[in-house]
């Protein structure tokens, strides 16, 4: 009778897995020793109050570090960027829609009208100009304003 060699294969966790036990673990782990919020709630919290007060990305860094560096005790895991946040909740598979508005608030650049270059009521060039020379240029992404439309829910 022949012995048979068996060999344990582990399998390594697939890249879906992987994202999983990244925000378990996200989930489970205190933004600072005691505290009753999460790394991951903190982060999907902050970035809600970010999107809803319409903060520019370096205010909520300058947030970020304030509240790391000088509020919190040490040992915080809270993100150090605006950046790190993203990449904290990134595998939750959040995503928003931008749509481009016009300077006077009067529409947006949305659906059938999503190609126009001018404004319907007042015919306000959707297009940002160029600093320098005070000339119009296209450029992707150049609307003057852009809405951002979270998926995240109550």
């Amino acid at each position: 009778m022949r012995a048979s060699n068996t060999v344990d294969c582990i399998e390594e966790p697939n890249d879906d897995a992987t994202k999983f036990l990244r925000l378990i673990n996200d989930l489970e782990q205190p933004v600072y020793p005691c505290s009753s919020c999460s790394k991951l709630s903190t982060m999907l919290k902050l970035l809600h109050i970010k999107s809803l007060g319409r903060w520019s990305n370096e205010s909520f860094t300058m947030l970020l570090d304030f509240l790391k560096n000088e509020l919190l005790p040490s040992g915080s895991t809270l993100a150090e960027s605006y950046y790190e946040a993203k990449k904290t909740i990134k595998d939750l598979g959040l995503s928003y829609n931008k749509i481009d508005a016009c300077r006077n608030d009067c529409m947006l650049f949305w659906k059938e009208d999503a190609k126009l270059d001018a404004c319907k009521v007042y015919h306000a060039s959707g297009w940002k100009d160029e600093k320098h020379s005070g000339e119009e240029k296209r450029k992707e992404n150049g609307r003057k304003f852009q809405l951002k439309f979270y998926a995240i829910s109550h």
